[in-house]
């Protein structure tokens, strides 16, 4: 029989996905994902192989993640990490299906399907009922569901039970085994990520103590249909980035009796968002020959917009804070700072013209209101202000403005020191940043209208695709019709979601361009840290091949079991024998050649 159509992976994926759904890991929680973290290790240690010895590395939190490391006969540096999240989401969805249990239902695979299958919660959509009715026919068994309902089934603790049962495989057969893995299992990807960067001196450690050569990161997150007809199975070999361009906006209050002496600082916010939220203008895009652009992401969407009033008057108002959430593939720190800048001029600008023509048609020829002198400013620009204001100057002067800064942090998050991201911390990293920026600009004695432009955490660096030798692997299997007879599966360029998988290599778009998102950022190092000299160390290539499933963080998250149970696994196994075979007779040139029409072959944008 044809391996891809064999049933060796299903049954023990299927159960330790059960096991692991069963176990609350909702980030940020230290216990439940510790409780996941000492499973995923009783996990390893059930394999029939005993010598399977996980560890737990502690996060600064007091999370831990967990990592094994198999070595392979061969004696050989090569190694592949297997990677996943063992974290999830919440379930405050399932609340109304499970009312006495507090929606523990989403945790419940089987009583979650007799309940949708009892009555589906209303507005589920026809997909779903489809999706809940199909089966399928699993060799040497009757026909079966399809489909399994419920937190974590694709995002993603299939993906790390597949992680699993191929490394407890490997250790009960490591003469296939041409090189070594590593199991990397992480909290927090669906919060702030503390558990890959965590991990960063880890596997730096462990590289040294072994010496170890990481060839690359096969992470199994989920993966979905990229659009409404969309039935490929897609494996990604990048994964998009993502910035939070934020904006402190100072308005000049007044009466609302007298609304033109004033700016409204709500309706420059306004007029920013209307500029940027789903500019396709502003979709950043991957163009490997500088001309045609491969990939094309979604463009920025805002995630907060508010004024800072904290109670009612009838004065217009004088502050307003607003952060967008912008992908990238290949734009640096510094070009979308610079972009950003423009944008907000432009929206200073439009709002008082908008202003002074709303006036001429309210009052005609009357003398026209207070004229001002628009004001942008990056971050950066407001820290020099400050230091120039408080005659900090020179070495002793950054000494001096950083202390000042660090004591400021302090006073804003009512904390002696802000960890973040950390599981008990309770002030939000963004609202920190904004407090911190409106303090500089009252030291600076700024007046509005004027936009100071900022970056907030999380930092997400994009890696863009690259040939490689797992992707020489994938690509040989995405050719052989006996594991693709229907040309179903794709490979991809960016993974479309954030992932950890971000932090293991630093691409020279973003490394270059540091100083830009370091300088720009407030809570860097103040804070927010993150170890770019370590993920440049590692260098590790990434590819996703992952579950496909439905509806992620939704009530009706669903895993596909034939494809995620059978047809994954079996695909990473010959993967991770391709990469450390490594045939590599073909040129680098027509490969390169081959590996962007791969990717190329498809409808642009790729991102829905």
């Amino acid at each position: 029989m044809n391996a891809f159509q064999s049933d060796r992976w299903f049954m023990s994926v299927k159960a330790m996905t059960e096991r692991l759904m069963a176990v609350s890991t909702i980030s940020p929680d230290v216990a439940g994902e510790n409780a996941g973290a000492h499973l995923i290790a009783e996990l390893l240690a059930e394999g029939q192989a005993n010598d399977l010895a996980p560890e737990l590395w502690p996060v600064a939190d007091g999370r831990h993640n967990v990592a094994c490391l198999l070595r392979s006969p061969a004696q050989t540096r090569q190694t592949i990490i297997l990677m996943a999240h063992y974290d999830t989401v919440g379930i405050d969805e399932f609340q109304a299906l499970d009312p006495d249990q507090g929606g523990a239902i989403a945790r419940d695979p089987a009583r979650l399907r007799a309940a949708l299958e009892g009555g589906l919660p209303q507005g589920a959509s026809l997909e779903v009922k489809r999706d809940l009715e199909q089966t399928w026919q699993r060799p040497g068994a009757g026909r079966e569901p399809a489909w399994m309902f419920g937190r974590g089934s694709v995002d993603m603790k299939s993906g790390l039970a597949i992680n699993i049962a191929l490394l407890r495989y490997f250790a009960e057969h490591r003469d296939e085994l041409g090189g070594n893995l590593l199991l990397l299992a992480c909290p927090d990807e669906e919060n702030e990520s503390a558990g890959i960067l965590g991990a960063l001196p880890h596997l730096i450690d462990l590289q040294a103590a072994h010496d170890l050569d990481y060839i690359g990161v096969i992470n199994t997150d989920y993966t979905a249909p990229r659009g409404s007809d969309d039935h490929e199975r897609y494996i990604y070999t990048g994964v998009v980035g993502k910035l939070l361009p934020s904006f402190y906006i100072l308005g000049d209050p007044t009466h609302v009796g007298e609304p033109f002496r004033g700016v409204d600082a709500n309706q420059i916010a306004a007029e920013l968002v209307r500029r940027l939220n789903l500019n396709t203008r502003l979709s950043d895009s991957w163009s490997p020959d500088g001309v045609t652009a491969l990939e094309v992401a979604v463009p920025p969407v805002t995630l907060k917009l508010r004024d800072l009033k904290p109670s009612y008057n009838v004065q217009t108002s004088a502050e307003a804070f607003v952060y967008i959430n912008w992908l990238t593939y290949s734009i640096s720190p510094a070009q979308a700072l610079e972009i950003m800048e423009a944008e907000a001029a432009a929206a200073l600008l439009s709002a008082l013209e908008a202003r002074d023509a709303q006036f001429a048609a309210f009052r005609g020829h009357e003398p026209q209101p207070k004229q001002y002198v628009p004001l942008v400013l990056s971050y950066a620009d407001l820290c020099r202000r400050v230091r120039q204001k408080r005659g900090w100057f020179g070495a002793k002067g950054e000494v001096a403005f950083a202390e000042w800064l660090d004591a400021l942090v302090r006073s804003v998050s009512g904390t002696e020191t802000l960890a973040i991201p950390a599981a008990s911390h309770k002030s939000d990293a963004r609202e920190v940043s904004q407090q911190i920026v409106a303090r500089l600009a009252r030291e600076a004695e700024l007046t509005g209208p004027a936009v100071i432009v900022f970056f907030a955490p999380p930092f997400y660096p994009h890696i863009q695709p690259q040939e490689h030798p797992i992707v020489d692997a994938i690509a040989a299997l995405i050719d052989d019709p006996d594991v693709n007879p229907h040309g179903q599966i794709r490979l991809r360029g960016f993974y479309p979601y954030i992932a950890d998988i971000s932090y293991v290599r630093l691409d020279p778009t973003v490394r270059d361009h540091l100083p830009a998102l370091i300088d720009n950022l407030p809570l860097f190092n103040h804070g927010y840290s993150l170890a770019f000299d370590q993920m440049a160390a590692l260098d590790c290539p990434v590819v996703n091949i992952g579950p496909f499933g439905k509806d992620a963080h939704g009530l009706f998250e669903r895993v596909h079991m034939p494809y995620s149970f059978r047809i994954v696994p079996e695909f990473i196994y010959h993967t991770i024998l391709g990469a450390f075979a490594g045939d590599r007779s073909t040129g680098e040139n027509e490969k390169h050649e081959t590996f962007l029409a791969r990717i190329a072959a498809r409808d642009v944008p790729a991102t829905p």
